[in-house]
């Protein structure tokens, strides 16, 4: 009895413009976290809040929008990564 043949097992692969998205988000992952660092150093300056006051809650409000876009970005990393690594 001959034993049935096992079949090869490939990886999914990710369309050319999942790629280049894949590509391109540790570049604005990056941007984005620079960004934040720069505005809580900002923030750390107390000048800021004595001179440029109505600035505070402008950079604030940044710094929420930056949040909700990096945990996107990192999600959506995160699923085209495991895409790429799913056996078919």
């Amino acid at each position: 009895m001959q034993a049935a043949p096992v079949k090869a097992r490939s990886r999914i692969k990710l369309s050319y413009r999942e790629t280049q998205e894949l590509t391109a988000l540790p570049e604005k992952i990056s941007a984005l976290e620079q960004e934040q660092a720069d505005i809580h150093q900002s923030l750390a300056d107390p000048e800021l809040y004595r001179s440029r006051a109505d600035q505070v809650k402008m950079l604030q409000a940044r710094i929420e929008a930056i949040d909700s876009e990096l945990i996107k970005l990192l999600t959506r990393w995160e699923a085209l990564e495991a895409k790429q690594k799913t056996l078919v």
